[in-house]
């Protein structure tokens, strides 16, 4: 999957191919649609994809295998990359995201449907964070 900022979409990829399976989004406000997304991730060991959706100052939850909107958790500032434990971890709902204000927040990923909620919660001051891996 590649946030395709500029289209405001994502598209998953072939992995042999690199070559389009599907897209979704589409510049907007409503679930569904973003405004300059950023980055994103999959939520191992499920299929759920977040999008940083930067401009909308929110998360977006996906099924992976469709690119259907799930869910949104707002109240995250502008945030640029979200990163989840490795292979699902020991907190598979949890991830850190880097905000483009130079915070590094923890979100909790709360199970079940609905529109969803929950601020990111600073944890540390960081200038400009762009991306990592959790060990």
């Amino acid at each position: 999957y590649v946030a395709d900022w500029g289209h405001h979409r994502i598209v998953a990829l072939d992995a042999a191919t690199l070559t389009e399976v599907f897209s979704f989004g589409g510049k907007g406000c409503a679930v569904g649609q973003f405004r300059y997304p950023r980055g994103v991730t999959s939520l191992a060991p499920s299929d759920l994809l977040v999008v940083s959706d930067t401009d909308n100052h929110r998360l977006s939850i996906h099924d992976g295998s469709s690119g259907d909107a799930l869910r949104i958790v707002g109240g995250v500032e502008q945030p640029y990359s979200a990163v989840g434990a490795p292979n699902g971890g020991a907190a598979p709902d949890t991830l850190f995201v880097a905000t483009m204000g130079g915070r590094l927040c923890l979100v909790r990923i709360e199970a079940g449907a609905g529109s969803g909620s929950g601020a990111g919660t600073p944890t540390t001051e960081m200038a400009m964070p762009t991306g990592g891996r959790l060990l």
